[in-house]
């Protein structure tokens, strides 16, 4: 703790252990999931000043018009 140098432990059972390996498991696999899907396609508008950003889905047609224009 600190600069005192006192450590402080908190023991956990082995369920507990158990518990806690799964957790991390599933949140290790589902974050991979989430970079691996395919992202939808957004037109994305940054307002002024508030840096709120507004996304908005876009159709395939869509995306291949502006794609054309630059």
């Amino acid at each position: 703790m600190g600069e005192s140098g006192q450590i402080v432990e908190f023991s956990m059972s082995p369920e507990e252990i158990a518990t806690e390996d799964t957790d991390s498991a599933r949140h290790v696999a589902l974050r991979k999931e989430g970079f691996n899907k395919p992202k939808t396609p957004v037109a994305s508008f940054e307002m002024a000043e508030s840096v709120i950003v507004i996304e908005f889905p876009v159709d395939p047609p869509e995306v291949y018009a502006e794609n054309r224009q630059r």
